[in-house]
């Protein structure tokens, strides 16, 4: 189905106010703190909407020099390179938090996705827009379990992730088996191995502590002006959002009582 005039300018929010509307694409730009890196297959995208037209518009809100786009930047440059005069939209007021926290869940929903990118996506959900996992779970249908997981990646040093990269290690259970591993060496170690050819079942049980059970919950901070790090480990695998400020906060209690 293909989306004309007629049918965008019809399309409303609850209140009744008219959101749709047909805009030229010489008014349209992308966002440049978009998160997505790889736009993937266009030219694909740019067949299917010279046969289907545009199936879904895309978000937009108003600026100085245009519009910007929230979302559907994929579809803008399928359009583009087909020389297409006006795309349909979605006319939305956002704030630039809500721009950057959409574009940001959009990313994260798309299929591909390296596991360090989803990772760094998933803690910026966490510590700049307050996400809990269980949020974030359900917003991207995703179990609480894999999220957990996922954000573990994100703790990684520089060192260790750009050997995974260049190892060219692209699969989660095999950087998350490398994340298990207690130390720098250990987890350069580990990728030298899967570099190497090691099957998924050899990493899995390298990967194991000796007990058998996962490994302990370690929350890491590095300060922006590289003054400290803290690495505050934990008994258990899986600790909440609340029982880790809980934690901070008694350590704060005790550091004033100290005083």
């Amino acid at each position: 189905m293909r989306h004309d005039r007629h049918y965008v300018d019809n399309l409303v929010v609850r209140d009744g106010e008219v959101v749709g509307r047909m805009l030229p694409v010489n008014e349209i730009y992308p966002n440049p703190d978009q998160p997505r890196i790889d736009m993937g297959d266009i030219d694909s995208l740019a067949q299917s909407i010279e046969e289907h037209g545009v199936l879904e518009p895309i978000l937009v809100v108003k600026q100085d020099r245009g519009y910007l786009i929230v979302s559907g930047e994929r579809r803008y440059r399928a359009c583009k390179e087909l020389q297409i005069d006006e795309i349909p939209c979605i006319l939305k007021d956002l704030n630039e938090n809500q721009i950057l926290e959409i574009a940001l869940v959009e990313n994260l929903q798309r299929q591909n996705l390296h596991p360090f990118e989803e990772a760094d996506g998933l803690k910026v959900l966490v510590e700049k827009y307050r996400y809990t996992h269980e949020q974030i779970s359900r917003k991207l249908s995703k179990s609480r379990t894999s999220v957990t997981e996922t954000l573990t990646l994100a703790n990684l040093e520089d060192e260790v992730r750009d050997a995974a990269l260049k190892a060219g290690i692209k699969a989660k259970t095999m950087l998350l088996n490398v994340a298990r591993q207690k130390t720098i060496p250990k987890q350069l170690a580990m990728i030298q191995q899967i570099a190497k050819g090691a099957s998924r079942e050899e990493v899995r049980k390298k990967g194991k502590t000796k007990s058998g059970r996962p490994s302990p919950f370690v929350f890491k901070f590095s300060d922006p002006d590289k003054r400290f790090k803290l690495d505050l480990k934990f008994r258990k695998s899986d600790v909440s959002k609340s029982e880790l400020i809980h934690c901070l906060e008694k350590i704060l209690e005790e550091i004033r009582l100290a005083d």
